[in-house]
């Protein structure tokens, strides 16, 4: 089976998917109903944008999940100390948001609401539309080399990641551990979809904003980093008003 179709059929596969965030971000996310994706050259795996083609790189916005709680102390370290858990069906694009303002992206959701994917004028003043969306796991392996065609060019580049590697803050991290699922959408400004350079070379303008949002999925469950040092009695109190007044507090395990 062609790995890309394996990994989309795969991810359909999990029940839950497990998404880690900290308590500024839980703010946002519940008062936009919105879950960000962030540019593929923004992500903090240094070797990730590098890998895939010119024509790609700054067009896609993704959003990662984990489908295993095996490695959980790994996320509360690494991502976040709070868990949102959401039902991998729940998971689809059917409305996004570009965001119009770089030095307060969330700022103007609440006010415009969200938008039909037709509909998106960002602040430069071009309508963009989704071109694609794939929700699947990543696939990791020891060596690169492995997965390149007989042009040099490496297959699937967006699947795949290293077991290991360094972070954008030169930090050696072992990605195996993340199980990874993953929810990457591609955009395009209408009308300049399969647009040519003066080379002949067909192009996409680079999108200026860097996150796009999507409707928040029902939350499951939300469940805190039990390190007694990451929260005090003050944020758990502070959490716990949070989602009361979305009407959440029923989902928290603590």
């Amino acid at each position: 089976m062609d790995m890309y179709k394996e990994l989309t059929e795969s991810a359909k596969l999990h029940e839950y998917v497990y998404h880690y965030t900290n308590f500024n971000a839980l703010e946002e996310i519940l008062k936009n109903n919105s879950l960000r994706l962030s540019r593929l050259d923004k992500v903090n795996d240094s070797l990730e944008n590098s890998r895939i083609s010119q024509l790609w790189n700054t067009k896609i916005f993704v959003l990662c999940f984990t489908y295993g709680l095996d490695n959980s102390k790994y996320f509360f370290e690494n991502y976040g100390t709070i868990q949102l858990k959401f039902k991998v069906k729940d998971i689809n694009i059917k409305q996004i948001y570009f965001d119009s303002e770089l030095n307060n992206p969330m700022k103007k959701i609440s006010d415009q609401g969200f938008v039909s994917d037709l509909n998106c004028k960002t602040y430069d003043d071009k309508n963009w539309r989704i071109f694609d969306s794939t929700f699947s796991d990543v696939y990791y392996t020891d060596s690169l080399e492995k997965h390149k065609d007989e042009n040099g060019d490496e297959q699937n580049a967006g699947l795949i990641k290293l077991k290991l590697g360094y972070d954008n803050d030169n930090h050696l991290r072992n990605w195996s551990q993340e199980k990874e699922t993953r929810l990457r959408v591609a955009v395009r400004p209408i009308g300049l979809e399969f647009a040519l350079d003066e080379k002949n070379k067909i192009f996409y303008p680079k999108p200026k904003f860097k996150y796009i949002y999507v409707e928040l999925p029902k939350i499951e469950e939300i469940r805190i980093s039990l390190n007694e040092n990451d929260f005090n009695v003050c944020d758990r109190y502070y959490i716990k008003t949070l989602l009361d007044a979305y009407g959440l507090l029923d989902k928290l395990h603590m």
